[in-house]
C-alpha cells in the first residue's frame, strides 16, 4: 500500500477520474456539490483528467457540459485527447483483421458487439440497449454490414455485450486465439478490446509525463476492475463506495459511493489546504 503523503505542497496535483460509476451518479451526472469541488480544486492548481472506456465523442459533452478543464484518456487508454480544442495527443488502433475476426465470432453466438471509430460507431445487431446508447447521445449506428473495407477503419476500440456467461465465453476465445489486444471487463456484462498498448495506466502516464508531473503527486480514483492499472501508477489509489470488493482491497483508500458525492470526500482528504 502507498505512502498517504503527496510529495509537496507547491508542486501539482494530477487528479484522475473514472466516469461511470465514480464521477457521475447513475443517472450519468456530476451533482452540484461534487462540481463546486472540483472547481476548488482546480483554483488550487490542481490538474484535473478523465479516464473512461468511453470514446471520446461522448465523455467531451460531459466536459463542456460541466465547464472542466480537463484531460481525457478514453476508450481505455486507447486515446489521449483535448475535449474543447480535439488536439490529439496520443492514439493506438486495433488490427482491422483481428476486429473482423472478433466480430464473426461474435455474430456467431448471437452477442452483440460495437465497433468504435473516432468517428463512427458500427454493431452487429440492433437491440434496445444500441438504440437507447445511441438516442441519449445523438448519434446512430451503423450496422456491421455496411462496412465495406475493414482496412480503411481506424477502430479505437470493441465492447463485447451481453450475459455474464457469454461474455466469458466470449473471453476465453478471445485469449485462446492469443491475439495482441488488451482485454478488460469494464463491467459484468461487456468487455472491452483495445490495442495492446492502451490502458487506463498507461493513459496516466502519458498525461504525467506531457505535464511534467511525477508520480508522487497523482491520485487515481475508479470503482472497476479495469481501474486498478491505474491505482499502481498513481501514489494514492482511491475505490468508491461501490466498488466490487477486490478493487477496494486494490485501493488504498476507500470513499462514499458515486450516490454520495465520494469525490468531495477525497477532495477534502488530500487536495484542499
Amino acid at each position: 500500500m502507498n505512502s498517504v503523503n503527496l510529495k509537496k505542497d507547491n508542486e501539482r496535483i494530477l487528479l484522475v477520474l473514472d466516469l461511470d460509476g465514480t464521477l457521475l451518479t447513475d443517472d450519468k451526472q456530476i451533482t452540484k456539490t461534487t462540481k463546486e469541488y472540483l472547481d476548488m480544486a482546480c483554483k488550487q492548481g490542481v490538474e484535473l483528467c478523465f479516464a473512461t472506456g468511453r470514446n471520446f465523442m461522448t465523455c467531451k459533452d460531459i466536459a463542456i457540459k460541466y465547464d472542466l478543464k480537463v484531460h481525457l484518456i478514453c476508450a481505455n487508454g486507447a486515446m489521449i485527447k483535448d475535449p474543447f480544442t480535439s488536439k490529439e495527443y496520443y492514439k493506438t488502433t486495433v488490427d482491422w483483421k483481428i476486429a473482423r475476426k472478433i466480430a464473426k465470432y461474435a455474430s456467431r453466438i448471437d452477442a452483440l458487439i460495437h465497433i468504435f471509430t473516432e468517428e463512427s460507431w458500427f454493431i452487429n445487431k440492433l437491440e434496445r440497449s444500441a438504440i437507447e446508447f445511441g438516442d441519449k447521445n445523438g448519434i446512430k449506428p451503423k450496422f456491421i454490414k455496411d462496412i465495406k473495407d475493414w482496412k480503411s477503419l481506424d477502430i479505437i476500440k470493441l465492447v463485447l455485450v451481453d450475459t455474464p456467461q457469454k461474455i466469458t465465453q466470449l473471453e476465453e476465445w478471445t485469449l485462446k486465439k492469443r491475439f495482441e489486444i488488451h482485454i478488460i471487463r469494464s463491467d459484468p456484462y461487456s468487455i472491452d478490446i483495445t490495442n495492446k498498448e492502451a490502458s487506463k495506466g498507461n493513459g496516466v502516464r502519458r498525461i504525467a509525463d506531457l505535464l511534467g508531473i511525477e508520480k508522487e503527486n497523482i491520485i487515481a480514483v475508479g470503482n472497476y476492475y479495469n481501474d486498478i492499472d491505474m491505482f499502481k501508477v498513481a501514489k494514492i489509489g482511491i475505490a468508491m463506495g461501490n466498488s466490487p470488493d477486490e478493487v477496494k482491497r486494490k485501493a488504498d483508500f476507500v470513499v462514499k459511493s458515486n450516490e454520495e458525492d465520494g469525490i468531495v470526500c477525497l477532495v477534502k482528504k488530500f487536495i484542499l489546504k
